[in-house]
């Protein structure tokens, strides 16, 4: 019963991806219809709603970040969050065989990108954990547990990544990651 009335609210248009994805919504609607919501351009109340959480919960945490040293590791973050969706681009299967993301991905070297990508971002979380190593230490931990949700989720809804869902995982990163720093900064 539960799952019916998800199912029938998300059909209506108001249960868009990001409300589904946000709370972690399991069921009822198959890949057809979840790459349908994907396509719609239109924004529904549910995303405007976590639109405005996301935004709050991201000025929340930045507002804890008050060290020089939290600071630095804060947008390092950004860095960080976009070396991971490239890894996530060249190592996870892509849900369509279409689409912008798909084309980038069949035409890179995915070796050498790959390379490219863990050399930077080990380059990247050695100089964070020589600047700080609480603050490095949270946000690794935090980008880690996105970067395997992004996997387990996009791999059980959808059957592998897309565009859409690789602007999502860098949105949803950078918010743990900075949620992690004003955790630490508010303990510390």
């Amino acid at each position: 019963m539960l799952c019916m009335r998800r199912c029938t609210h998300s059909d209506s248009g108001y249960g868009r991806l990001s409300h589904r994805w946000f709370y972690g919504y399991n069921g009822c609607v198959s890949f057809i219809q979840t790459a349908g919501i994907l396509k719609d351009s239109h924004i529904g109340a549910f995303a405007v709603i976590m639109l405005a959480a996301y935004g709050l919960l991201f000025m929340g945490a930045f507002s804890q970040i008050m060290n020089d040293k939290a600071f630095i590791v804060f947008c390092a973050g950004f860095f960080i969050s976009r070396c991971l969706s490239g890894i996530a681009v060249v190592s996870f299967k892509s849900a369509k065989s279409d689409g912008l993301l798909f084309m980038f991905a069949d035409t890179a070297h995915r070796t050498i990108v790959r390379a490219a990508l863990y050399i930077q971002l080990a380059l990247c979380i050695a100089v964070l954990l020589i600047v700080s190593l609480p603050y490095a230490v949270a946000m690794i931990i935090a980008a880690a547990f996105c970067f395997w949700y992004y996997y387990v989720k996009t791999k059980k809804e959808l059957g592998g990544i897309t565009g859409d869902t690789a602007g999502y995982f860098v949105c949803i990163c950078e918010c743990a990651m900075a949620v992690a720093l004003g955790g630490v900064s508010f303990i510390i």
